[in-house]
């Protein structure tokens, strides 16, 4: 099962610990999840969640040093599901409006090529 943790904040900065909340403090909770929790999550095998996470896509913390470790943030899973949505977003918008450009005509070699063909291939 994940574990909820919390984040404490004061005037829109991070407190320290979560001892020194005080009333009127707004704690903002998020979980903590292994590749495979997401993996289950997300209904992909683990093995996509690390190609995931190797790429950079997704967000994550190697907390061991050792092989495994992996921890992954809940908020971090919707960021990647919404990165990779087939749906109109704002950011869609930002990215410049790129045709493709047709060539002008059948290239053909230059007038000063010095190459001929000998059985077939090119020969300088």
């Amino acid at each position: 099962m994940a574990r909820a943790a919390g984040v404490c904040l004061r005037g829109g900065s991070r407190v320290k610990s979560e001892r020194s909340c005080e009333k009127g403090d707004v704690v903002d909770e998020w979980q903590v999840l292994t590749v495979q929790q997401v993996a289950e999550r997300v209904q992909l095998s683990s093995k996509t969640v690390m190609r995931a996470i190797r790429a950079g896509d997704l967000e994550a913390s190697q907390l061991t040093q050792g092989r495994g470790g992996w921890r992954v943030r809940d908020d971090a899973i919707a960021s990647w599901l919404e990165t990779r949505s087939n749906r109109a977003s704002a950011s869609a918008s930002l990215l410049p409006d790129v045709r493709r450009v047709e060539p002008a005509g059948p290239r053909r070699p230059s007038s000063g090529s010095t190459a001929a063909q000998v059985n077939g291939r090119l020969v300088a």
